[in-house]
């Protein structure tokens, strides 16, 4: 036991020297590399405070950009939750049901245009044409912002699957088309291409990913 005693303090002493060298030697390491840093400061103060302004700049950028989706989602909640907004998706897929759910998948949109182009002949201000347009804006604006790189994918197809995104190209995109046709032969032009089409697709189509 003394042996080992003895031969553990031994070794413990040496340890010890060793590791009071190692620190005297990172101290004088550390006190030369401190002032070859300060010098550098000294000799570069136009460029340490140009990069710390740059250092200040990203993190308010970040910060911006985090407040900015930050609200832009709560108003994205208020929005979409309310019972109205609800109501005008919930009626918008039972009409869907009502007028394709017995016909074949490739007559569907057809049909549903027909059924639509009657509705809104008849009265512009029908219950479809106005569930149509409050859930088209919401979708449009959505897919702007998208678009922009406000709200990032992540945060969007954490909220809208493509399930609750699916609305857009069956619903939504084929009623708005045929109301623009028909705004366009009243006017008496060329068929156009509905406004925002594109990139509420674009939106639909990045939730499958």
């Amino acid at each position: 036991m003394k042996k080992i005693t003895g031969f553990v303090i031994k070794h413990s002493s040496i340890s010890l020297i060793l590791l009071f060298v190692i620190l005297i030697s990172l101290v004088f390491i550390f006190s030369n590399y401190t002032i070859f840093v300060i010098d550098w400061i000294r000799n570069n103060m136009l460029v340490v405070a140009t990069m710390f302004l740059g250092l200040i700049t990203y993190f308010y950028y970040r910060t911006s950009r985090r407040t900015m989706w930050h609200q832009a989602l709560l108003e994205f909640q208020k929005e979409y939750r309310p019972t109205d907004m609800m109501k005008a998706v919930r009626e918008l897929h039972n009409y869907y049901r009502k007028t394709c759910g017995n016909i074949e998948e490739s007559k569907k949109e057809g049909k549903l245009r027909e059924d639509f182009r009657k509705l809104i002949e008849k009265n512009e201000d029908c219950s479809e044409n106005i569930n149509r347009r409050k859930v088209e804006y919401f979708f449009l604006h959505l897919a702007i912002l998208y678009k922009r790189k406000i709200l990032t994918g992540k945060i969007i197809f954490d909220m809208f699957s493509e399930r609750d995104l699916r609305i857009i190209p069956k619903i939504i995109i084929p009623l708005s088309q045929e109301l623009q046709n028909y705004v366009d032969e009243k006017d008496s032009i060329e068929p156009t291409e509905l406004k925002g089409k594109k990139i509420m697709l674009k939106l639909y189509e990045d939730s499958k990913i």
